[in-house]
């Protein structure tokens, strides 16, 4: 046992302790118990009359609705409408119709709900359950409801059951959520269905009055916590499930189907059939609890209502805490006085004479021979101070003896040690363990030959750290630069492809301006003709108006040459639409060359100059070709009418001259058109020939962007190459210094 392992002063103490404290605990424990069961009765005496009020308070405010209702029942308005309805729509009796009496207990219901706002809806239902009036009560204001939102509660329990009772009994419904077309309304509100059926004169049902009365005016009753009350107080129906509760998660959980409830979380079951109106418990984990029960339906007494008041035991019992705190004083006091004595006394006679030789043990264990005790009593206790005073004279003898021996041993041993360690730091080192170093002491030879070992071992360790260093940042240097260069061989790879393409399109647009230019240049010739064949028109012209009478031959030859002179026109006009294709597929072919110059970069701005003139010339293409074609059209009208100026000429001799003189002017016109043709064609020669000068410039300042890429491809290749030879070398460096350990 652990008392057995004390020392004597200890175990005296223990000893009197417990003669003091253990009647002081006796006394303190009946008096706690007594105060702690005395306040349980109180308490639970308080708690019982609390909830008993609260459940009379909400007792009586629903025996005050049951009077409402049995007052409704009574008022004209309601056995007026019972009579109209037997008597197809008109109550003889009073001589008012069913809407009439209809209308005035509509009136009766919204002044009620006014004058008393827990009402949250007064309504009149007729046997098949069918709402006959229904009047709403909501922000201070009562609303009758048209008959377009009139529903049918015949399926509803409430119905159900009022129209089982007897005349003047009421039907107080479940307590729950309001529902709209089947939903529960939000905000939620809670309500309790008071029902009343309706009978005729002969005794018949005719329905039933509800007064929907809000809930919350009812758990108003239970009240909050506070400083005046014991205990929390909560709310539960039939089945436990909580209608208040501090916590308001935790309600209604029957209609959001939650699983809190009353019985289930304090395991209560046993309360849930209680016969009791009201009582208390007692035995519960560290609570206590109240309760009482309220009957709404008065002839059913399982249809019940429960007010309950918990409050925590600790919280009762907080009045007598400071008792307790007066019983626990005492008792440390008691307890500290019993301690002083007992260590007075123990220290005095026994501590003080142990503990001199307990010291003198220990210092003899520790090989402390020369210690003796002095100021010895005649009891047992100094007897033996006197039996380890006479060992320890006897030991320190025998101790003088064994040192001398010791002493040559000892020189000896130490030279072997010494080498032992000289001999394992240098196997160390040779393996590659350069993370130790040698205790060295003294200044004969060992001691420095183990100054320089250290001094070599550290020596090997710095070159070996510094090794590492290197090789670690040459290998992060080659990755980052092995990244850049696959960066630049991939750019430039893809740069290579797209001056392949440019060249490619290039050629094509080179070979489409050779055929540009053959065609210009027959255009060309062809224009030289016509300007001839139109300088001849001119001559045949005068010869004609010299000499009328061969009008007729002539008229003849210049028609046909008209006709020709049309078809070669005609043969123009389509050469000049290939000289707009072309020039518009020069600046298409321009355009693109300008972007892929712009993405080239600064290798790309020489190009992208050459590529802005090929534009512009292409555009001055397309500009002479429209007017080529302009002057064209003009010609082909002018033909045209020379075609009909020779028909007519050929009527008669004497409109023949006026015709002839025509002829002439139409013919100088047709000169004048035919030499500016000459020399719009001799003008798009020229813009053909200036474009296939530029395709050429392009076309070789490309070949030198393909042959600069190309050599900037061959050298990230070789700079690959060379990162991968060094960073072998880095390897291989890095597995010689990994031998070594730092």
């Amino acid at each position: 046992m652990v008392i057995k392992n004390l020392a004597i002063s200890h175990k005296i103490i223990v000893v009197l302790v417990l003669a003091a404290l253990l009647p002081l605990l006796a006394v303190a424990y009946h008096a706690v118990s007594s105060s702690n069961a005395e306040l349980e009765r109180n308490a639970l005496a308080t708690m019982d009359s609390q909830v008993q009020d609260v459940a009379s308070h909400i007792q009586t405010f629903v025996d005050m609705v049951k009077r409402d209702a049995d007052f409704i029942i009574g008022v004209p308005s309601v056995r007026g409408i019972a009579r109209a309805r037997e008597n197809n729509g008109y109550d003889a009796q009073d001589q008012s119709s069913y809407e009439d009496w209809r209308g005035r207990l509509s009136m009766i219901f919204a002044n009620f709900a006014i004058a008393k706002p827990h009402y949250y809806k007064l309504r009149y239902l007729d046997e098949n359950g069918n709402e006959m009036i229904r009047v709403d009560f909501k922000e201070g204001k009562a609303r009758i409801a048209a008959d377009s939102v009139l529903e049918n509660q015949a399926k509803t329990s409430y119905f159900i059951e009022t129209m089982k009772l007897s005349a003047g009994q009421v039907h107080v419904s479940d307590f729950n959520l309001d529902r709209e077309g089947g939903r529960i309304v939000e905000p939620h509100t809670p309500v309790v269905r008071f029902g009343i059926p309706v009978f005729n004169p002969a005794g018949e049902r005719r329905g039933i009055l509800v007064l929907n009365v809000l809930g919350q005016h009812i758990l108003d009753f239970i009240p909050k916590s506070n400083a005046t009350l014991l205990g929390k107080f909560m709310m539960v129906d039939k089945e436990g499930y909580y209608l208040a509760h501090e916590d308001n998660s935790k309600t209604w959980g029957r209609d959001l189907n939650k699983p809190n409830t009353l019985f289930k979380d304090m395991s209560l079951a046993n309360l849930a059939t209680t016969s009791q109106e009201h009582g208390t418990l007692r035995d519960l984990d560290d609570q206590l609890l109240a309760y009482s029960l309220i009957h709404p339906n008065v002839n059913d007494k399982s249809d019940r209502w429960m007010v309950v008041n918990v409050a925590e035991r600790d919280t009762v019992l907080s009045s007598v805490a400071s008792f307790q705190r007066a019983l626990y004083v005492l008792a440390v006091v008691a307890l500290i006085a019993a301690l002083s004595i007992g260590m007075w006394l123990a220290r005095t006679w026994f501590v003080q004479p142990l503990t001199r030789i307990l010291s003198g043990l220990n210092s003899f264990a520790q090989g402390d021979t020369s210690i003796r005790l002095s100021n010895l009593n005649r009891d047992e206790i100094g007897k033996v101070a006197a039996a380890f005073n006479h060992m320890a004279q006897q030991q320190e003898d025998s101790q003088q003896r064994e040192r001398d021996q010791l002493d040559e041993l000892r020189k000896a041993a130490d030279i072997q040690d010494r080498v032992t360690l000289l001999r394992e730091h240098i196997v160390r080192v040779a393996s590659g363990d350069l993370t130790r170093r040698m205790a060295v002491t003294g200044n004969d030879d060992l001691s420095q030959l183990g100054h320089n070992l250290n001094m070599m071992t550290e020596n090997l360790s710095s070159i070996a750290s510094g090794t590492t260093e290197a090789v670690n940042v040459i290998q992060s240097t080659l990755n980052e630069l092995q990244g850049a260069i696959n960066n630049q061989s991939s750019g430039a790879s893809e740069q290579a492809a797209a001056v392949n393409e440019t060249t490619a399109a290039l050629d094509q647009i080179k070979g489409m301006a050779a055929q540009a230019m053959e065609r210009v240049q027959i255009l060309g010739e062809t224009a030289e003709r016509s300007r001839r064949e139109s300088e001849l028109g001119g001559v045949a012209v005068e010869q004609a108006i010299a000499g009328m009478g061969g009008i007729l031959h002539r008229m003849e030859g210049i028609a046909q040459t008209i006709l020709a002179l049309s078809e070669q026109i005609q043969q123009i006009g389509e050469i000049t639409g290939v000289v707009t294709n072309l020039a518009q597929q020069s600046k298409m072919l321009a355009l693109n060359a300008s972007i892929e110059a712009a993405k080239a970069g600064e290798a790309g701005k020489g190009f992208a100059v050459v590529a802005a003139e090929v534009r512009e010339l292409a555009e001055q293409s397309q500009q002479s070709t429209a007017q080529v074609q302009k002057i064209l059209q003009d010609i082909r009208h002018a033909t045209d009418r020379a075609v009909m100026a020779t028909e007519e000429g050929s009527k008669g001799v004497d409109a023949g001259m006026l015709s002839v003189q025509r002829s002439g002017d139409v013919m100088r016109q047709l000169n004048e058109v035919v030499r500016e043709t000459t020399i719009a064609s001799h003008q798009i020669t020229a813009v053909v020939k200036q474009e296939f000068l530029g395709l050429e410039q392009v076309t070789t300042a490309m070949k030198d962007i393909n042959k600069v890429t190309s050599q900037f491809v061959a050298s990230t290749q070789q700079s690959q190459v060379s990162s991968a030879d060094i960073a072998q070398v880095a390897a291989r460096l890095r597995a010689s210094v990994s031998v070594y350990k730092l």
